[in-house]
Protein backbone atom coordinates (compact mmCIF):
# COMPACT_ATOMS: atom_id res chain seq x y z
CA UNK A 1 0.00 0.00 0.00
CA UNK A 2 2.85 2.57 0.86
CA UNK A 3 4.86 1.63 -1.41
CA UNK A 4 2.87 3.12 -4.47
CA UNK A 5 4.18 6.69 -4.59
CA UNK A 6 0.03 8.09 -5.33
CA UNK A 7 -1.59 5.94 -2.85
CA UNK A 8 0.96 6.93 -0.07
CA UNK A 9 0.23 10.45 -1.01
CA UNK A 10 -3.47 10.02 -1.28
CA UNK A 11 -3.53 8.46 2.32
CA UNK A 12 -1.24 10.85 4.02
CA UNK A 13 1.75 10.20 6.33
CA UNK A 14 2.32 6.72 8.54
CA UNK A 15 2.93 7.51 12.31
CA UNK A 16 3.08 3.98 14.54
CA UNK A 17 2.99 3.39 17.95
CA UNK A 18 4.87 0.42 18.52
CA UNK A 19 4.42 -1.42 22.04
CA UNK A 20 6.33 -5.29 23.27
CA UNK A 21 6.19 -6.32 26.73
CA UNK A 22 7.91 -9.52 27.11
CA UNK A 23 8.73 -9.21 30.99
CA UNK A 24 6.12 -9.58 32.99
CA UNK A 25 7.09 -11.36 36.26
CA UNK A 26 10.84 -9.93 35.81
CA UNK A 27 8.86 -6.32 36.39
CA UNK A 28 7.34 -8.40 39.74
CA UNK A 29 3.92 -8.92 37.79
CA UNK A 30 1.68 -11.77 37.98
CA UNK A 31 1.74 -13.49 34.60
CA UNK A 32 4.45 -14.92 32.69
CA UNK A 33 6.71 -13.54 31.35
CA UNK A 34 6.46 -13.93 26.79
CA UNK A 35 9.47 -14.98 24.80
CA UNK A 36 8.64 -13.04 21.16
CA UNK A 37 6.57 -10.20 21.99
CA UNK A 38 9.72 -7.81 21.90
CA UNK A 39 10.76 -9.68 18.81
CA UNK A 40 7.97 -8.87 17.08
CA UNK A 41 7.64 -5.27 17.84
CA UNK A 42 11.18 -4.97 17.01
CA UNK A 43 10.56 -6.42 13.45
CA UNK A 44 7.61 -4.39 13.00
CA UNK A 45 9.36 -1.05 13.49
CA UNK A 46 12.23 -2.13 11.30
CA UNK A 47 9.69 -2.62 8.34
CA UNK A 48 8.07 0.46 9.29
CA UNK A 49 11.34 2.12 9.18
CA UNK A 50 11.78 0.68 5.82
CA UNK A 51 8.62 1.90 4.41
CA UNK A 52 9.76 5.14 5.44
CA UNK A 53 7.10 6.09 8.07
CA UNK A 54 6.84 9.44 8.90
CA UNK A 55 7.78 8.23 12.64
CA UNK A 56 8.19 5.13 14.69
CA UNK A 57 7.87 5.29 18.44
CA UNK A 58 8.82 1.74 20.18
CA UNK A 59 8.14 1.17 23.52
CA UNK A 60 9.34 -1.96 25.02
CA UNK A 61 9.20 -4.13 28.62
CA UNK A 62 9.56 -1.72 31.44
CA UNK A 63 9.10 1.16 29.56
CA UNK A 64 5.78 0.21 28.03
CA UNK A 65 4.14 1.69 31.13
CA UNK A 66 0.55 3.19 30.81
CA UNK A 67 1.93 7.01 31.37
CA UNK A 68 4.22 6.18 28.24
CA UNK A 69 2.21 4.53 25.86
CA UNK A 70 -0.81 7.76 26.08
CA UNK A 71 2.00 10.40 26.38
CA UNK A 72 3.47 8.20 22.97
CA UNK A 73 0.01 8.58 21.58
CA UNK A 74 -0.58 12.19 22.25
CA UNK A 75 2.70 12.79 20.68
CA UNK A 76 2.49 10.33 17.70
CA UNK A 77 -1.06 12.72 17.21
CA UNK A 78 0.45 15.94 17.63
CA UNK A 79 2.97 15.54 15.07
CA UNK A 80 0.13 14.06 12.43
CA UNK A 81 -2.26 16.23 9.92
CA UNK A 82 -5.37 15.39 9.70
CA UNK A 83 -5.81 12.83 6.93
CA UNK A 84 -2.66 10.91 8.09
CA UNK A 85 -2.65 7.20 9.64
CA UNK A 86 -1.85 6.39 12.75
CA UNK A 87 -0.84 2.85 13.76
CA UNK A 88 -0.44 1.33 17.06
CA UNK A 89 0.43 -2.02 17.21
CA UNK A 90 0.45 -4.22 20.79
CA UNK A 91 1.88 -7.76 21.85
CA UNK A 92 1.73 -8.44 25.02
CA UNK A 93 -0.74 -10.31 27.50
CA UNK A 94 -4.50 -9.13 26.92
CA UNK A 95 -6.82 -10.59 30.04
CA UNK A 96 -10.64 -9.93 30.81
CA UNK A 97 -11.96 -8.60 34.17
CA UNK A 98 -15.38 -7.34 35.54
CA UNK A 99 -16.75 -4.62 33.51
CA UNK A 100 -16.60 -0.97 34.98
CA UNK A 101 -19.75 0.33 33.10
CA UNK A 102 -22.39 -2.46 34.62
CA UNK A 103 -24.67 -3.29 31.05
CA UNK A 104 -22.26 -2.17 28.87
CA UNK A 105 -20.26 -5.28 27.97
CA UNK A 106 -22.58 -8.00 26.41
CA UNK A 107 -20.63 -10.83 28.49
CA UNK A 108 -20.56 -8.49 31.48
CA UNK A 109 -16.51 -8.62 30.67
CA UNK A 110 -14.21 -5.55 29.97
CA UNK A 111 -11.14 -6.62 27.77
CA UNK A 112 -7.58 -5.01 28.98
CA UNK A 113 -4.53 -4.73 27.56
CA UNK A 114 -1.95 -5.96 30.34
CA UNK A 115 1.59 -4.56 30.98
CA UNK A 116 4.65 -5.57 32.35
CA UNK A 117 4.02 -3.83 36.04
CA UNK A 118 0.70 -4.95 36.46
CA UNK A 119 -0.66 -6.69 39.80
CA UNK A 120 -4.09 -7.14 40.65
CA UNK A 121 -3.94 -4.53 43.62
CA UNK A 122 -3.51 -0.81 43.61
CA UNK A 123 -0.73 1.02 42.28
CA UNK A 124 0.15 -1.67 40.25
CA UNK A 125 -3.19 -2.21 38.76
CA UNK A 126 -2.72 1.16 36.93
CA UNK A 127 -0.89 -0.72 34.95
CA UNK A 128 -3.08 -1.74 31.80
CA UNK A 129 -5.27 -0.06 29.25
CA UNK A 130 -8.88 -1.18 29.49
CA UNK A 131 -10.63 -2.00 25.65
CA UNK A 132 -12.88 1.25 26.59
CA UNK A 133 -9.79 3.58 26.70
CA UNK A 134 -8.84 2.26 23.76
CA UNK A 135 -11.57 3.41 21.66
CA UNK A 136 -11.92 6.59 23.23
CA UNK A 137 -8.02 7.65 21.70
CA UNK A 138 -9.57 6.25 18.21
CA UNK A 139 -12.93 8.13 18.82
CA UNK A 140 -11.09 11.36 19.26
CA UNK A 141 -9.05 10.80 16.79
CA UNK A 142 -11.62 11.21 13.78
CA UNK A 143 -9.33 13.33 11.32
CA UNK A 144 -6.85 10.58 10.93
CA UNK A 145 -6.80 7.38 9.62
CA UNK A 146 -6.13 4.87 12.85
CA UNK A 147 -5.35 1.26 12.78
CA UNK A 148 -4.72 -0.61 16.08
CA UNK A 149 -3.41 -3.95 15.73
CA UNK A 150 -3.63 -6.00 19.07
CA UNK A 151 -2.14 -9.76 19.16
CA UNK A 152 -2.82 -10.47 22.77
CA UNK A 153 -5.37 -12.83 24.45
CA UNK A 154 -9.30 -11.37 24.55
CA UNK A 155 -8.39 -7.99 21.90
CA UNK A 156 -11.03 -9.39 19.51
CA UNK A 157 -13.31 -7.03 21.06
CA UNK A 158 -11.59 -3.86 20.07
CA UNK A 159 -12.82 -3.97 16.37
CA UNK A 160 -16.30 -2.95 17.16
CA UNK A 161 -17.25 -0.22 14.89
CA UNK A 162 -17.05 3.33 15.98
CA UNK A 163 -18.59 5.24 13.54
CA UNK A 164 -22.01 3.30 14.49
CA UNK A 165 -21.01 4.73 18.26
CA UNK A 166 -21.13 1.13 20.39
Amino acid sequence: FWADPEARAASGDLHALVIGINAYAAQGGELQDLQGAVNDALDIASALVETDAASVRVLLDEDAHRDAIFAAWHAMKADARPGDTLLVTFAGHGAQEPERIPGLERDGLDEVMVLGGFRSSAPHNYQRIIDHEWRELVAAASDYQVVLVMDACHSGSLNRSLARGR
